[in-house]
């Protein structure tokens, strides 16, 4: 009731209030447990019994004990719950905090505590100097940050290159703020990650990277400098480009000259048609029989300078030439052969031709051995990657000996192989009888590719075997035709153009019958058989191999069947 000069005022609406028996009183043994980024707290109820207690844990952060930074602004807070312990998470690590733990209308109940250190993850900043580079060092700098996390030790540094993260080339502890790294090569780039250790250690993820690419330089010498041509009045030079060429290639500078007079000339990079992968440059107009002394360097678009030169010397005089080159084989008939060549690595001349001379030195046929051709003689009209010549009129099942040689003032040394001629194609005598599940009739088709040979008997001792095939209507990659032959599978695969997979062998001396389907898994000399079912819907056709062979080569022949669909 209020009173006042005018006297008593009415009486305010009435509150009733009871008070508890007692209070709580503080929580007994307050303890912790610490962590890198959190504690735990725990303690015991009041010494009186009371259920379903609430207390208050407060924490409250009073220093950052490795550096002069505030808190921030989760330096305090507080919490309720209804457990006996609380983790308070996270805190600052190697911090100073005070927890108090009350229960409801109880004293609080007050710990102090510092947190454990942890790994850094503070990351310096970038420097206020600019990186220093030459061609061969660079030199970073940084600037230092406050570290809370742990008491500061040194940086850790690490280098790589083209960010091939993988591979340190260089790495250790300064505790200064810049570092140089020397033994460089030019026109590189260059990462450098600078890392904060501290006693807790230091941390992979959290680093400052400087990335800077060296300067660039003159490119190395060229390599595998070489004459491989000479005439009267022309060197022909070939190289392979610097290892290093810190840059683009620009262009190469060619010197060359006897006595006092020197020539310089500036050539754009062009690549060898004979050799794709060096350089190639023909200096002509020179004097006969003169000892000339040629230099060559590359350039590159970044340094307007020659880089190291490298030299040789050679004589404006035609020499023999030496052997061709990768000569091999490249396709067989029973009555002609395909060979391949390349240059001669040194002409030391002028190659106007290559000769070859083929003889024949053994026959099926002995009283028909052995046939001498002629000579057979390729002009060079230019220089080429590669030379072919194709040799025919030879008997099948044959073996001849090939002697291939350059010319330039005269005939260098030859280079001999032995070439075997195939089996002739051979008519198949017996087909098979074949059981098969389809819906429509199939038939097989006459033989092709057969051409008339007079004495074919002579050549029957040489049928190996005849197997049988079946043929899909599809190809895919790494098919499993089941020929373990390789020879013969290409051979095959020359012939049938889609997939297909060994059935079975049959008999040379009489039709042989073969149930499709019926599971048969068995290792041949040729391969193992795959007689499974066909697929129902699907297309085949069979195909019958006359597999012959002279020497270490095949003849194939086939005969294939219409196209049928799997029942």
């Amino acid at each position: 009731q209020a009173y006042t000069i005018k006297g008593f005022a009415p009486y305010s609406p009435t509150k009733h209030l009871t008070t508890k028996d007692s209070i709580s009183g503080p929580v007994r043994d307050l303890g912790y447990s610490l962590d890198t980024n959190h504690v735990f707290i725990y303690w015991l109820s009041p010494t009186f019994e009371e259920t379903n207690i609430s207390y208050h844990v407060q924490y409250d952060c009073k220093r950052r004990i490795g550096c002069t930074l505030g808190c921030g602004s989760d330096a305090k807070g507080i919490v309720t719950t209804y457990s006996n312990n609380h983790t308070l998470f996270p805190l600052l690590p190697l911090t100073q905090y005070a927890v108090s733990v009350n229960a409801e209308n109880g004293p609080k109940t007050t710990i102090y505590f510092i947190t454990k250190m942890s790994t850094p993850t503070e990351i310096v900043n970038v420097g206020t100097m600019h990186s220093v580079f030459a061609n061969n060092s660079i030199t970073v700098s940084w600037q230092t940050v406050e570290v809370c996390s742990g008491f500061f030790n040194q940086y850790l540094y690490k280098l790589y290159q083209d960010r091939d993260y993988d591979n340190i080339l260089q790495e250790g502890y300064t505790k200064k703020t810049q570092k140089t790294f020397s033994g460089l090569s030019p026109k590189t780039d260059y990462n450098v990650r600078i890392f904060i250790e501290t006693t807790a250690g230091w941390n992979e993820k959290e680093y400052l990277e400087i990335n800077v690419t060296t300067a660039a330089t003159v490119p190395d010498s060229v390599n595998k400098l070489t004459v491989y041509k000479r005439g009267r009045h022309l060197l022909g030079l070939r190289w392979e480009q610097p290892n290093k060429i810190y840059g683009l290639l620009k262009s190469f500078t060619v010197s060359y000259g006897y006595d006092e007079n020197i020539i310089l000339k500036s050539i754009l990079p062009k690549q060898c048609v004979i050799w794709p992968n060096m350089f190639c440059y023909t200096i002509e107009g020179l004097s006969a029989n003169k000892n000339y002394t040629i230099s060559v360097a590359a350039r590159n678009h970044e340094i307007a300078e020659d880089g190291v030169f490298k030299s040789i010397s050679k004589v404006t005089k035609e020499e023999i030439p030496g052997i061709p080159e990768n000569v091999k084989i490249i396709n067989t008939t029973s009555n002609s052969f395909s060979i391949a060549w390349k240059y001669p690595s040194l002409a030391n001349g002028i190659i106007r031709s290559f000769l070859m001379s083929v003889e024949e030195s053994e026959q099926l046929e002995i009283d028909k051995c052995c046939q001498i051709y002629p000579l057979v003689e390729t002009i060079v009209k230019e220089e080429l990657e590669n030379y072919t010549a194709e040799i025919s009129g030879l008997h099948p099942a044959s073996t001849y000996t090939v002697s291939l040689s350059a010319k330039t003032v005269s005939f260098g040394p030859s280079l001999t192989l032995t070439v075997h001629t195939r089996p002739p194609p051979l008519p198949i005598q017996h087909l098979p009888t074949i059981n098969v599940n389809s819906i429509q009739n199939w038939t097989w088709l006459p033989q092709t590719n057969l051409d008339a040979v007079s004495n074919s008997e002579v050549f029957l001792p040489l049928i190996k075997a005849n197997i049988l095939l079946v043929v899909l209507n599809y190809t895919s990659v790494d098919y499993d035709s089941g020929i373990e032959d390789e020879l013969l599978e290409v051979d095959l695969k020359k012939q049938i153009h889609t997939n297909f997979y060994l059935v079975a062998e049959l008999m040379m001396t009489e039709s042989s019958f073969v149930t499709i389907g019926n599971g048969e898994s068995v290792q041949t000399k040729w391969g193992k058989l795959n007689n499974e079912n066909l697929n129902k819907g699907d297309v085949y056709k069979f195909a019958v191999v006359q597999i012959s062979k002279y020497c270490s080569i095949y003849n194939t022949d086939v005969v294939f069947s219409t196209e049928f669909m799997a029942a």
